[in-house]
């Protein structure tokens, strides 16, 4: 499954309201308008396609542990999206992606087996907007 795939199918509000919950209502307005715009671009090929993988983590005694299995509605997890180039184990920040090589950005199988599609996106467009907003 690729990003573009994931905005098509998602609730937008869903998918907002999983924004609010995790990292708060900051800009909101900014990246409900960026989602649309992105709902509305044609997807074009890219050659660069990175796979995307979200990590889940949580601080113990001033320690971040990892987390391989953890409750999506628990507000005290901390998320981390990481994008790999499949020829390399290099992981990328997402923050600066063009938007049509993001959206042909793949999401990695264990990934999907451990978050629900909204909560995925809800992690990406977090991420990719952080650096656009602050």
């Amino acid at each position: 499954m690729i990003i573009y795939d994931l905005i098509q199918q998602v609730s937008i509000d869903d998918v907002l309201n999983l924004i609010k919950f995790y990292y708060g209502t900051k800009h909101i307005k900014e990246i409900k308008d960026f989602l649309i715009n992105l709902k509305n671009t044609k997807l074009k090929v890219c050659t660069s396609v990175l796979t995307i993988t979200i990590n889940a983590y949580r601080e113990v005694d001033d320690e971040i542990e990892y987390l391989d299995t953890f409750d999506e509605n628990d507000s005290d997890v901390i998320y981390d999206v990481i994008a790999y180039d499949n020829d390399s184990d290099e992981p990328y920040s997402i923050e600066a992606s063009k938007t049509e090589e993001f959206l042909n950005y793949k999401i990695s199988t264990e990934t999907e087996k451990k978050y629900s599609e909204t909560a995925i996106l809800a992690h990406c467009l977090w991420d990719i907007t952080a650096f656009l907003f602050n």
